[in-house]
């Protein structure tokens, strides 16, 4: 806590020197109380005992500080305009005619693409979330249910959207998910990976906690000849990534290389 009061008044010594009366006073009432908040949300956070608990607080206390989507500002429809564009031409190419929408998010972006004759089922951790969900958008087409990803069994279907989940989760979490999909008899599989021109090198969290991910390289070698793409450019905040579509041979390709990599640790 004396970290913290620290880095709040030298914050207040910066802005200072660039601010009106005015300005600096609304500052340095609000700028402290919500940096204490937003301390104290990410240490209840990181306490929380499992994967649910802790997405169910990222949720409750809106830690990813969007005001349009509890989901962030990556699923707000500004950031969604790309594959609100393109998600309906790669349905129409593949003759998608299910999909389990696996994080689902809050829903905020999905409610405005054309699902007309299509089976949809989006599945999401937090309870709370999709108890709203089942009250404010369920139709004889789209329903939803609360499902733990890396434990739970996915329905079987055309298309299982995996968007903005895997650079949230470990390793093994990561493993449990391929596998997932796998065992559901699934056909394709459309996830987001992040654009590497830095040339970083993925490695391992704890799930709930973020860090940029290439699907391509080690250890999920994912195969590059996928079968569609849609960019979704970053903003300096959000890395730039897109979401690539692969088949169920791609997937077990992944894998394999992933199973293989745990198990030599």
């Amino acid at each position: 806590m004396q970290v913290l009061t620290m880095r709040i008044f030298s914050r207040i010594h910066q802005v200072k020197q660039s601010m009106s009366v005015t300005a600096f006073a609304f500052f340095a009432f609000r700028s402290p109380l919500r940096r204490l908040r937003r301390f104290l949300a990410t240490r209840a956070i990181s306490r929380a005992r499992s994967t649910e608990e802790r997405f169910t607080l990222i949720y409750e206390k809106n830690t990813w500080g969007s005001r349009e989507s509890v989901s962030g500002i990556g699923s707000t429809l500004a950031f969604t305009e790309s594959i609100r564009n393109l998600l309906p031409e790669l349905l129409r190419r593949y003759e998608i005619g299910s999909i389990f929408d696996a994080p689902c998010g809050d829903f905020n972006w999905m409610r405005m693409v054309d699902l007309q004759g299509i089976t949809y089922v989006g599945a999401d951790i937090v309870s709370p979330l999709i108890k709203q969900l089942q009250s404010s958008y369920s139709t004889p087409s789209i329903s939803f249910k609360n499902l733990d990803l890396t434990k739970g069994t996915f329905p079987k279907s055309d298309l299982v959207l995996n968007r903005d989940c895997l650079f949230h989760l470990s390793y093994t979490d990561i493993l449990a998910v391929l596998r997932n999909f796998i065992n559901s008899s699934s056909i394709y599989l459309l996830s987001t990976s992040h654009d590497n021109e830095s040339d970083f090198e993925n490695s391992d969290i704890r799930s709930g906690d973020f860090r940029s991910i290439d699907l391509f390289a080690s250890p999920f070698n994912f195969p590059r000849d996928f079968l569609f793409a849609i960019p979704e450019p970053g903003d300096g905040i959000i890395p730039p990534r897109k979401l690539y579509l692969w088949n169920r041979a791609h997937v077990q390709v992944a894998h394999s290389n992933l199973e293989r990599y745990i198990s030599m640790l």
